[in-house]
């Protein structure tokens, strides 16, 4: 599945794995953070339609989500509306950057704690994307 950040630079991408012993499914993500702003909404597009089946129509796609854990933990402490968001890696670090009408906020990122939201939790409405 695909699960939009809650910043215009982070999506996370998740596939179905065997765990360890082969004898169960488990679900896998990576993050993906990109450097300029459109990046990820274009990337988003691209996944969204080539996850369609060959045999399949627009249902079959992987869902696309919101994070809205992430979306939560920003909305509790940055209450002026945000006029930029930046991630950097710096010394192995992700930080995020949020700034605001009143103040910059920087945020340490682990994202080996981060959890997907659920299964039917924030679906998002998306458009077939680029066709490439």
């Amino acid at each position: 599945r695909l699960v939009k950040g809650m910043t215009s630079h982070d999506l996370h991408v998740g596939w179905a794995a065997l765990t360890a012993w082969g004898q169960a499914l488990c679900e896998e993500f990576v993050t993906l953070i990109c450097h300029q702003d459109g990046q990820r909404n274009e990337l988003l597009g691209r996944l969204f339609a080539r996850s369609q089946p060959s045999s399949g129509g627009v249902t079959h796609r992987v869902p696309a989500q919101r994070d809205v854990q992430m979306g939560a933990l920003l909305e509790g402490f940055v209450k002026d509306p945000e006029l930029a968001t930046y991630a950097e890696s710096a010394d192995g670090r992700l930080r995020l950057f949020v700034l605001s009408d009143a103040q910059l906020f920087e945020f340490s990122m682990h994202f080996d704690y981060w959890l997907p939201p659920g299964s039917r939790q924030a679906l998002e409405e998306l458009d077939e994307g680029p066709s490439a």
